[in-house]
């Protein structure tokens, strides 16, 4: 199990976030947004949980999150306090050595 903490400032990320719970991936046409993503959920990205790419002539953005409920059901939940947390059951990564 892992835990992705958020502040609740940021409603446009939590916007994403959600919207990527429930679909497999993400066409975002505004770069500033994208880029604020990256930036804010670094620690997904990281871990290989998410995925962000651009298409320079398109001038689009992909967001690819590899562990979310349009594939398999339940996998993550959301909780909010003062802080939004995402739980992800399973990412799908082999436990450390």
């Amino acid at each position: 199990m892992y835990t992705f903490s958020m502040k609740a400032k940021y409603k446009d990320m939590e916007k994403l976030l959600d919207e990527l719970m429930d679909n497999p991936y993400l066409i975002i046409k505004d770069k500033q947004k994208a880029c604020k993503l990256g930036q804010i959920a670094k620690e997904l990205r990281d871990k290989k949980v998410l995925h962000i790419s651009q298409d320079p002539k398109l001038k689009e953005t992909i967001a690819i999150l590899k562990v979310n409920n349009a594939i398999r059901p339940d996998t993550v939940c959301k909780k909010k306090s003062k802080k939004i947390k995402y739980i992800f059951e399973d990412v799908l990564l082999p436990p450390p050595i």
